[in-house]
């Protein structure tokens, strides 16, 4: 009888562990799908604000491949109030040219990163790690 109580008792603890672990998931999921990063204007931005969303036209694009051998992705997005550049990894060099071809033809993009003082040219550059392309109407230059 002692073997039945222990496994009883074993499945209990089980069944409320995964209930605890679906409520919190469903919590995360919810939230996630509420939280929108807030988009801002490139004539806005400060080397200060850490996480940027920005939407906008390329206007210039090349990838270069660093010496470890991924791709290094820079981007110049206007937005009507300005132009920043941008810069994404891809795992090789491969992949960041088909990315290149990709947003090159792209109406407009979203662009999530950070955003930081360029050590190297000595601007704000925004390190960007997601890029989307978007139907957004975006004024000429």
């Amino acid at each position: 009888m002692k073997g039945k109580n222990q496994s009883f008792s074993f499945m209990m603890e089980l069944i409320i562990v995964i209930f605890f672990f679906a409520l919190s998931t469903t919590v995360c999921i919810s939230f996630l799908v509420k939280a929108k990063e807030k988009q801002m204007k490139i004539k806005d931005i400060t080397a200060n604000d850490g996480r940027v969303t920005l939407e906008g036209r390329i206007v210039t694009c090349e990838c270069r491949e660093t010496k470890s051998g991924k791709g290094m992705i820079i981007y110049e997005l206007y937005d009507g109030t300005g132009v920043i550049t941008c810069k994404s990894f891809a795992k090789d060099a491969k992949e960041g040219q088909e990315i290149t071809e990709k947003i090159k033809n792209a109406k407009a993009i979203k662009t999530i990163g950070k955003a930081g003082i360029d050590t190297y040219a000595g601007d704000i550059t925004v390190i960007s790690n997601t890029i989307i392309e978007t139907e957004t109407d975006v004024p000429e230059m």
